[in-house]
């Protein structure tokens, strides 16, 4: 619904796109159906959270190649700062603790992965925060695990801020939040989505796993022993060229 207000509201509008649609949509009829139903060519701007996803959709809609830019989500640090301090009522045990935060669907996050590792790797804890339709099967599949559902959270930053690794073991993403908020608060992620934005190549400040299973456990075993640092950003600074960015295309 916002799309059509913008749409009529102004002569300067933009379509904002969030995620990755070749992976939803497999084919060119049912990828373009998707955009054309939305009018994608009534826009002055078509805005990307990330890299791979502009080039998806410049695939099969390279004539629009000069609407589109990449322009990641804006997020408030001091915010995140402020939350990740408030008290929680679960405590970090000695174990090398994961958390993932997101939405529990089968059909994108495969939370049966992060739930593998904690089975096959001694002394490591996964904190799952969130919610969804396929919370039970999850559950089910963690039984007897070092797995601890705690459900959707309106504060995240507490949890995460006592994690170990924030852990990510989609099939395919935009370019997760998640990621911003983990790199607040300095802390590493372990993920099998490689996606780069405007400013950020996640690569640079993760580390990235395999989705094969056998491979998968065998990386994160690496990743834990070695317990090598990640490099840190100045996101403050980031924010501040995507704001100039912004209001560039604000002044068009």
């Amino acid at each position: 619904s916002s799309s059509k207000i913008a749409k009529f509201s102004s002569l300067n509008n933009s379509f904002y796109v969030h995620s990755d649609y070749s992976n939803v949509y497999d084919n060119e009829k049912d990828f373009r159906e998707f955009f054309d139903s939305r009018k994608v060519y009534e826009y002055k701007n078509i805005i990307f959270v990330s890299n791979e996803s502009r080039n998806s959709f410049l695939k099969y809609y390279s004539d629009l190649k000069d609407k589109t830019c990449v322009l990641n989500n804006f997020i408030d640090i001091d915010r995140v700062l402020e939350l990740s301090k408030e008290k929680i009522d679960i405590k970090k045990t000695k174990k090398t603790l994961l958390v993932f935060v997101g939405r529990l669907d089968d059909s994108s996050k495969k939370l049966k992965r992060a739930i593998d590792i904690i089975k096959n790797i001694k002394d490591t804890e996964l904190w799952i925060i969130g919610d969804g339709p396929d919370r039970k099967m999850y559950e089910e599949y963690a039984k007897d695990s070092n797995v601890v559902f705690l459900g959707k959270k309106n504060n995240p930053y507490p949890y995460m801020e006592k994690e170990d690794y924030f852990i990510l073991t989609s099939d395919y993403e935009g370019f997760p939040v998640t990621y911003l908020e983990s790199l607040i608060l300095k802390k590493p992620i372990i993920t099998t989505i490689p996606t780069s934005d405007d400013l950020i190549d996640i690569k640079d400040y993760s580390y990235v796993i395999s989705k094969d299973k056998d491979k998968m456990i065998k990386e994160v075993k690496e990743i834990i022993k070695k317990k090598d640092k990640v490099k840190e950003i100045d996101l403050k600074e980031v924010e501040k060229k995507r704001m100039k960015k912004l209001e560039e295309l604000f002044n068009q």
